[in-house]
Formats: structure tokens, sequence, C-alpha cells
């Protein structure tokens, strides 16, 4: 039997429903779907974190391996345009596709991501044939379709009932959301491909709206500057590499970084000694972009909410947040104080772990 019930409703313009806490503390699971990684939750913490891939034999469709197998299998290929990844070798075995089947919050391919989920299960030792309440993280402006790509792709765990959440609520239920002072708060969630912005006040959503701006949009900015200023070709893998070296931390510490990759003149290998402020200044734009969103959600806000915000100011959360300069950057457009949330990348796996519980009635 399929999904019999899909709790809450999906935004109007005329505004956004109010989180329905009690459906989410029935939840038995939590999933995050991420482009770049997929977490599952429970009432005692995160039981699943791996990258967004699955790879499968071409002929049969049978699953080979995922997350971090699945990546290692992802060989690259030489193209027209470069070094790209896609179908690769399985060590002399049958040909294997490797998938990234999340895009933009949602199930790019249901089907592909049901496999994963259950996968990721059985690796956890949840081998369950039936959730019968699952949380799932939607983007708070996710269409009727996304919605139909969440559902088909939990239905294959053995969900009867599905319970979205904002990722912005969720991740301020992390530790900066208080359900009972209604107090505002402002969260902002930085993904692989989108940020989204939201005014949050007890279990309502006041405002929010979203970018498809995230942080692979600053690596494909890294990856246009090397190439437009150095003639150096980095691939995706080798591009992502490099995200340590622009955060906050990294810029504080300065220093240099060295650079490898393909250089397009000479048709070899080459490495390029950079400063680390260098990387961090070549991605403006993408940051520029996710700022201007939280001003443009600010100033839709009443001034009696602003004057709360004022003293709390916004949080930022999510796999894109510790870029350094985009804090900075959202201080100045808004005029309030910006904190980075601790460990920002786990924050809304941690916040739906906080408004769940394992037990599935």
């Amino acid at each position: 039997m399929g999904i019999t019930a899909v709790r809450g409703e999906l935004p109007t313009a005329g505004g956004w429903p109010r989180v329905e806490l009690a459906a989410l503390r029935r939840c038995s699971l939590g999933i995050e779907l991420g482009a770049d990684r997929t977490r599952i939750v429970r009432e005692g913490g995160v039981v699943a974190d791996a990258p967004s891939v699955l790879a499968l034999e071409v002929r049969s469709g049978k699953l080979v391996a995922v997350g971090d197998a699945a990546v290692a299998l992802e060989q690259p290929r030489a193209t027209e345009e470069g070094v790209t990844c896609g179908a690769a070798a399985n060590d002399g075995g049958p040909e294997v596709t490797v998938l990234r089947p999340v895009a933009d919050g949602s199930a790019e391919s249901p089907a592909a991501v049901g496999l994963m989920l259950r996968a990721l299960l059985a690796k956890a030792g949840l081998r369950r044939s039936r959730w019968r309440r699952v949380a799932v993280a939607v983007p708070h402006a996710g269409s009727p379709l996304l919605m139909l790509g969440v559902r088909t792709a939990v239905e294959a765990i053995g969900a009867r009932e599905v319970v979205p959440v904002a990722p912005t609520f969720a991740a301020a239920c992390a530790g900066h959301l208080s359900l009972a002072d209604n107090r505002p708060v402002l969260s902002v969630v930085c993904g692989a491909t989108r940020t989204h912005a939201a005014v949050l006040v007890g279990d309502a959503m006041l405002d929010g709206d979203l970018v498809p701006v995230g942080g692979t949009d600053v690596h494909e900015a890294l990856a246009q500057y090397l190439m437009d200023t150095y003639g150096l070709r980095l691939g995706p893998r080798h591009i992502r590499a490099l995200h340590p070296h622009l955060t906050g931390a990294a810029a504080g510490a300065g220093g240099t970084v060295t650079v490898r990759g393909w250089d397009v003149r000479r048709a070899r290998p080459r490495a390029q000694e950079l400063d680390a402020n260098e990387l961090i200044g070549a991605v403006g734009v993408p940051l520029d972009l996710m700022a201007d969103l939280v001003r443009r959600v600010v100033a839709r806000t009443s001034a009696e909410i602003l004057l709360d915000l004022a003293d709390r100011g916004a949080v930022l959360a999510g796999p894109g947040a510790a870029v350094a300069g985009l804090a900075d950057r959202i201080r100045t457009a808004t005029m309030l104080p910006t904190y980075l949330a601790p460990d920002p990348g786990l924050a809304v796996a941690h916040g739906m772990t906080n408004l769940i519980r394992s037990d599935p009635r």
C-alpha cells in the first residue's frame, strides 16, 4: 500500500501555514534530502549521513554502491568540454553508471532516491519494511511536482504518511528557535543548490523566500575564475576539495593554497600557488545573491519584528554558510547581527532530530 496522507500544506501567495508540531513528534524518521548529501535521523540523532550518490549496473539496473562507495566509482572522463564524470568501469566487472538523483531539495529521480534511502537504512541496521510517519525537509516554496517526487521516493521505504518541514524551521530548531517564548528569529539555510531565508516565530513562518543559488554555485564561480585567470581546468571533485580554503577560518589563517589542475594552454597538469584570500574573492557574485535574498526578506518584515531581530539577529546554517564573507555581506545588507550556527552543515538534521521521536505511533 502506498502513502495515504501528506500532512501540511504547501505555501501560497497569502502566506505560510504553521508547522504541524504534533505530527512531527509522531514521526519515526526524519530525512534531509540534499543535492550534496542525504541524512536520515531518529530521535537519538543522525543514523545515516552519505553523499547523495548511487551506482547502478547499466544493463540490469542493480544497485552496486551508495554514498562514498559510489563516489569512489565516479571516474573522470575526457569530453570536448573538459573533464567530467559519469559512467565508470567497475574494476573489470559490469559497466556501471553513477547517479546524483537529488536536485533542489527534491527527488529528481524518485525511483533512484527510493533505492538510495533503502540502502542507507540497511547500512544503518534499520531494515524495517514500513515506517508509518516520516518527516522530510522540503523547501518552503516547493511545488506540487516537488512534493510528488518526495512522496514517491519515500514510499519506497514503506512510509504511509509524509510530514513536510521547511529547512529553515528545522535548522532553527537545532537550538536557536524557542517554540515557547514566541521570539522571532531569522533563519538562513545555504544548501548546495538553493539558499532559503525565513522569519520564524514559534511554529509559524511570517515570511520567507529562496534563490536558486548555493554552494554549488560558489564552486562553479571558483572553477570559472581559475579557468579565466590561470587557464586551469578543475573537475567538480577537485573544486569541492578546495571548499575548506573558502571558510572564515581559512581567511583568518591566510597563507597560500596549492591548486592542481589541467593547464588548457599547455595540455598538461600544472600546480599553481594562490593566496587563500584570492580564492575567497573569486566567489563574491553568488555570495552577493545570497545576501540580497536575506535583505529582501528583512525589507518585508514589520518594524515590530525587526526590533526583536535586532537583538537575536540572523543565524546561518547549511553547507555553504561558512564561506568567508557571507556573514559580513548579510550583516551589511540587513544591519542585523549575523551568526554562524554551531556545526552549520548538520543544523537541519539536528533540528529534525529535536522535532521527532522514535515511537512510531
